[in-house]
């Protein structure tokens, strides 16, 4: 069996062994050493799912559109109007991508939780720093969106692209 690694905390690590009931729900190998199916619980799939449009919302005021304001206000962003939005643009490319880790883990925990509302809340602040670190490397949200757009023509929807054979290839050229 595989073993898990869990943390609490950025750092720490802990290693959990086959008696351990995060390391059974987790397990990528039952004990006969076949792959086991990943099983969704059937509240996950009920038709009141919370991605099912609403009629109560405006599409015309809750869009993608607020990425795209928030990416050209933070050219003008001040200390004294907005000082952690401003601390946070003085931070390092590595000081952001920890905090977008950090924000993607949020969203995550409140996921397990099954906490829609959380999971709103949480997904906001994540998207708010993958704008922040788009702004810091030089990258308009719209190039977010043509790639989007490039995935749907390609393949349908904008999922993540396929591995090719020669992106396989370098993988394997930097795995040695």
């Amino acid at each position: 069996m595989k073993k898990i690694c869990t943390s609490n905390r950025i750092g720490t690590t802990a290693r959990r062994g086959p008696g351990t009931r995060t390391a059974k729900a987790l397990s990528l190998h039952a004990s006969n050493g076949k792959p086991n199916g990943i099983h969704l619980p059937a509240t996950d799939l009920h038709p009141d799912s919370r991605w099912q449009p609403r009629t109560t919302r405006n599409p015309l005021t809750a869009n993608a559109s607020v990425l795209e304001d928030l990416a050209s206000a933070l050219r003008q962003i001040t200390a004294a109007e907005h000082p952690r939005t401003f601390k946070l643009l003085q931070s390092s490319r590595h000081k952001l991508t920890r905090k977008l880790i950090e924000e993607a883990c949020e969203v995550t925990v409140e996921a397990v939780k099954r906490d829609p509302a959380g999971v709103v809340r949480e997904s906001a602040d994540l998207l708010y720093h993958l704008v922040v670190l788009w702004f810091h490397i030089g990258i308009e949200p719209t190039e977010i969106w043509e790639e989007m757009q490039t995935r749907v023509n390609a393949l349908g929807i904008a999922e993540k692209r396929p591995k090719t054979a020669i992106s396989k290839t370098l993988a394997d050229k930097f795995n040695r």
